[in-house]
């Protein structure tokens, strides 16, 4: 992968922010869980970023254990991995455990874990863990969870700013177009849908693939699993349930393909069901299927948001509340607002704005006006990609660029993705 980028000392701030935050876990929590895209350069980053700062930070011992490694030297199965792991005598206080989904059997992986209290953990994996996920839910205090996002090697202000740049670390260092494309699809199709089909027991992996290609078209649309099925039987002539959809989702999501973000009432603050948008987890694969459905999607500036956010490890939601006006008949009636991004930076609530280039003066009106309508404090901002007018009085609304909003985010340290 990797010539151009063994410039090490050359990483993001994203990196050397994430370097540092994954050290102080490692220091105060016996288990951190690093988990991300398959192929989207976590190992890299292990070996070539975090293991050296880690170094420059102090004198313990930190070793690092690949179980895809393991696999090509024969063992097989968890029995093999785990009795393989009994017999190594763990003389390091910290330990990276590289690939750790390659375990059927996680749970029986972690008691033998917890059986060495003197060491503490990084797990590295390519799949969302259901029994770490159920420990994630139960708030256990010895757990800490990052994502690890393709941006991270974003260094540079042409690379933020080009949305049609290639965000994942393998591309970024071919040199033409067919190579990237080629990588791309050996990636998806050969690689990350046989993986989900075969954990999810998926026989048909070209309807997972019209999935994606649909969801690819809709990035900044209100969807949900029957809305899906609908789609699907109208594009392709041909049915599939609602159930079988909500099924594939959840296998897309759970290997980091996909996120669904759900909807916040801004009025109560709860969390919403029913209808939800959909973010690839990186843009070089949403942009793979757009190709592929023939419909380029209009909304990639805020698909990087959302990046940008989960990159930060921020928990966000789209914004959803009622404005309230009188009706042609004199009557009180209310309509539906929607606010793109809604999430806390040190207990603010902050409630942003996607505008991309291609957006008509009229739209950025509404969404400028939909900010204005929110009664709670707030930090209001709108995230341009390019300079724009406001209609509003500037003390209430911010305009920021994709840079500067960078610049304003900060990483999350409470772990609670």
């Amino acid at each position: 992968m990797h010539k151009k980028m063994e410039k090490t000392n050359e990483s993001s701030a994203i990196t050397d922010v994430l370097s540092k935050e994954l050290f102080s876990s490692l220091l105060n929590n016996r288990f951190t869980i690093l988990y991300g895209l398959r192929c989207s350069g976590k190992t890299f980053f292990i070996k070539n970023m975090f293991l050296p700062f880690f170094r420059d930070q102090t004198n313990i011992l930190c070793d690092c254990l690949d179980f895809e490694k393991l696999s090509r030297l024969g063992l097989k199965g968890d029995d093999e991995y785990l009795e393989y792991i009994k017999s190594r005598s763990f003389d390091v206080p910290f330990l990276i455990l590289d690939e750790v989904s390659l375990f059927q059997n996680f749970p029986a992986l972690f008691r033998l874990l917890k059986s060495f209290p003197e060491t503490h953990f990084l797990l590295v994996s390519s799949v969302s863990i259901g029994y770490l996920d159920f420990l994630k839910r139960k708030k256990d205090s010895g757990l800490s969870f990052f994502y690890f996002s393709s941006l991270l090697f974003l260094d540079s202000e042409a690379d933020f700013l080009d949305l049609k740049n290639d965000f994942l670390p393998s591309l970024r260092v071919l040199s033409s177009r067919v190579q990237k494309d080629s990588y791309l699809e050996k990636l998806i199709n050969l690689i990350s849908l046989p993986d989900i089909a075969k954990r999810e027991g998926v026989r048909t992996i070209y309807v997972l693939k019209r999935i994606l290609s649909l969801l690819s078209s809709r990035v900044g649309q209100y969807l949900n699993s029957s809305l899906l099925s609908e789609l699907y039987f109208s594009l392709y002539d041909r049915s599939v349930d609602f159930k079988t959809v909500e099924k594939y989702l959840s296998g897309l999501e759970k290997s980091f393909l996909i996120k669904r973000i759900s909807r916040m009432d801004l009025k109560d603050n709860k969390v919403l069901g029913g209808l939800y948008k959909y973010y690839f987890q990186d843009l070089s694969v949403q942009k793979f299927f757009e190709e592929s459905s023939k419909s380029p999607n209009k909304d990639s500036l805020e698909a990087l948001v959302a990046l940008i956010l989960e990159s930060r490890n921020i928990p966000f939601w789209n914004g959803f509340f009622y404005s309230f006006f009188t009706n042609e008949k004199g009557k009180r009636a209310r309509k539906p607002e929607y606010i793109d991004f809604a999430f806390y930076q040190e207990k603010n609530l902050v409630l942003v704005q996607a505008i991309p280039q291609n957006m008509s003066f009229e739209q950025r009106q509404d969404k400028e006006e939909t900010l204005g309508k929110i009664k709670r404090r707030a930090l209001r901002i709108m995230l341009c990609e390019e300079k724009i007018e406001s209609q509003m009085d500037k003390r209430t609304i911010s305009y920021l660029s994709v840079l500067e909003f960078c610049g304003f985010i900060k990483f999350n340290k409470s772990n609670k993705t």
